[in-house]
């Protein structure tokens, strides 16, 4: 049976740690005021047919991915490149498969994963803001307007509201925090509009 393509679903490929969620508040807070749904391994349970398949599954179902390779260090963690090698695969199968790469700093991914030296990524810094302008820069169509006060408006309350999200086990990267987060991310873009 083939898999459907939701076209306005885009994968989410980030570290889960704390550090890294105003960029991924910011990224949630651009695609959704573009509409976009996003998508992560975190909101599929586990029924027993494992994570791999979950996640290839999960990758394939999305028009787009946004791989952020910023999370460095030890000890080394190669889920990230992997989600990325996965989703290049199926670029190759369908040239109409999108994915980006988005990075912290500059000119340091090329260096880590020399085969795709002619993909440029998009930096971030660490900031959530610039986090959103990446995504604008990535799914707003030439010629369009990015919905850029709708997605501050979206990030601001993301922010604000993160602490009564992250609860008493202090993560927001848990399925029940996870679509908490897009849930009021949706209805601010929903409201909004």
């Amino acid at each position: 049976m083939p898999l459907l393509i939701d076209a306005r679903s885009v994968f989410l490929n980030f570290p889960f740690n704390r550090s890294y969620e105003p960029v991924f508040l910011g990224i949630v807070a651009g695609l959704v005021s573009m509409r976009l749904r996003p998508r992560c391994v975190i909101e599929v349970p586990d029924l027993g047919e494992g994570r791999m398949a979950r996640l290839y599954q999960l990758i394939a179902s999305c028009r787009a991915s946004i791989h952020d390779l910023s999370c460095v260090g030890l000890p080394v963690r190669f889920n990230m490149p992997f989600e990325l090698g996965i989703a290049y695969g199926l670029k190759r199968e369908n040239d109409s498969y999108q994915f980006v790469i988005f990075e912290k700093q500059r000119h340091r991914f090329e260096k880590t994963l020399t085969d795709l030296k002619m993909v440029d990524a998009k930096i971030h810094g660490g900031s959530g803001l610039k986090a959103l302008r990446c995504v604008y820069e990535c799914f707003v169509p030439p010629g369009e307007s990015a919905p850029s006060d709708l997605g501050r408006k979206i990030y601001g309350r993301l922010i604000r509201r993160c602490h009564s999200i992250r609860g008493p086990n202090q993560n927001i990267f848990n399925r029940t925090s996870y679509e908490e987060i897009i849930s009021i991310a949706s209805v601010l873009a929903t409201s909004s509009a």
